[in-house]
């Protein structure tokens, strides 16, 4: 008895087939790289160091020179806002800047000193900066202020934005109003003023 003959599969059944096997390839091979991207990708300490210095360094030196863009533009977007705006701020800084010169006072000297940490949070770096501005004034000979810059970066220590919280004199809770993801473990240094 000779065996039946089985029917060839159709062409659509090969094609559904066959698209099946090139849409779980092109998922899994999508997936793949996904998981790749999605990965942590380690953080160049050395360069979000060297570039949370050096960019704050340009923001004290921007202090002393009176170059009101610069230090807006190295300010956090979020403090350019509530002051206004850029335009209203860079106006805000200049009659500052006059009221000093008229008392007599003004800065001589700006040290900023290299960082010596920074933390990660939520995908944001945060490092501060500690400096020292020398200042000179009609009823004093000399006056050094220590102070210091909180830097944030959103694009893996590559640019960085500064806040001031000097004035703040290290009262986290003051801080966490300007910055509330502002890392707990990172230190504060001390305030001084030097006469």
């Amino acid at each position: 008895m000779s065996e039946a003959i089985k029917p060839s599969p159709s062409r659509k059944s090969r094609f559904g087939r066959t698209w099946i096997y090139f849409c779980g390839l092109f998922l899994f091979g999508f997936g793949l790289a996904g998981y790749y991207v999605l990965l942590p990708v380690p953080i160049d300490k050395a360069l979000a160091q060297e570039s949370l210095h050096v960019q704050a360094e340009e923001c004290c030196q921007a202090m002393v020179q009176d170059d009101h863009s610069t230090l807006v533009d190295r300010s956090l977007p979020y403090l350019v806002e509530m002051m206004g705006g850029r335009e209203r701020y860079i106006a805000r800084l200049k009659t500052f800047a006059s009221e000093m010169k008229k008392s007599g006072v003004h800065a001589r000297e700006m040290t900023v000193y290299q960082p010596e940490e920074f933390q990660q949070k939520s995908g944001v770096l945060y490092g501060v900066v500690a400096y020292k501005m020398l200042l000179k004034g009609p009823l004093f000979l000399s006056r050094t202020i220590s102070g210091q810059l909180i830097g944030i970066s959103k694009d893996r220590g590559k640019n960085w934005s500064f806040f001031d919280c000097t004035a703040l004199k290290g009262d986290r809770i003051k801080i966490k109003s300007v910055i509330p993801d502002f890392p707990d473990e990172l230190q504060l240094p001390l305030n001084e003023t030097k006469e």
